[in-house]
């Protein structure tokens, strides 16, 4: 009798276990693709900080110049 529970419960529990190992799959798989999602991000805002960070330099560099030639 026990057996025959056991052998039913083997025969439920399977599915629903690989259900949830599927779902589990697509979830990590999602987080996946977002933190990537998010890493590409990052990387261009930085690249746009450090970008806009060298164009203020240059700027202020033009202007220094033009300055001192005014002055002379």
């Amino acid at each position: 009798m026990f057996r025959a529970v056991a052998r039913n419960a083997v025969f439920i529990l399977f599915p629903v276990l690989l259900a949830a190992i599927g779902f589990l799959a697509r979830i990590n798989l999602q987080a996946a693709q977002s933190f990537g999602n998010w890493g590409k991000r990052s990387i261009v805002e930085s690249a746009f900080l450090v970008g806009s960070e060298k164009v203020d330099r240059v700027e202020k560099d033009i202007i220094s110049v033009d300055n001192l030639m005014f002055e002379v």
